[in-house]
């Protein structure tokens, strides 16, 4: 009888030290896969999935946050380029509005111009002539006025 409780308490102990054995190494696994899934949540890219190979629930898990790291990793490249393409625009309408105004000082010398020219006929006189210099754009009204 005393072996027979001898050879139970020895198995008993056998099947706590594999359960306890194999559950530390599960939650080692799992540790590690969290560590991953969090770096990944913080858009970290660069981080390495472990547990690829196995070909348990982990090695699933493990090729699912594969499939996130790529999909991050593509998100990430969107977003710069969504950047890059942002900033261009900016720069051209920064340019546009630029051009613009030089356009408006331009058209608005040349209105005032032409205004003090008419100005003149209307008072009289004939032989007044436009002296400024125009822009490119409108030196055929200056010759022609």
């Amino acid at each position: 009888m005393y072996a027979w409780l001898a050879a139970s308490l020895f198995a008993l102990l056998i099947a706590t030290g594999l359960i306890m054995a194999i559950s530390r190494a599960m939650a080692g696994r799992i540790h590690d896969l969290v560590g991953a899934m969090s770096q990944l949540a913080e858009d970290n890219a660069q981080v390495a999935i472990p547990c690829q190979d196995d070909t348990n629930e982990t090695g699933k898990i493990a090729q699912a946050l594969t499939v996130f790291k790529a999909s991050l990793v593509q998100r990430l490249r969107l977003e710069a380029e969504a950047a890059l393409v942002h900033e261009q625009t900016a720069e051209k309408l920064r340019q546009m509005q630029a051009q613009h105004e030089d356009s408006t000082k331009e058209l608005a010398f040349v209105v005032d111009a032409v205004k003090r020219g008419l100005n003149q006929l209307y008072d009289g006189d004939l032989t007044y002539r436009m002296s400024e210099r125009f822009p490119e754009n409108f030196k055929s009204i200056r010759m022609d006025f």
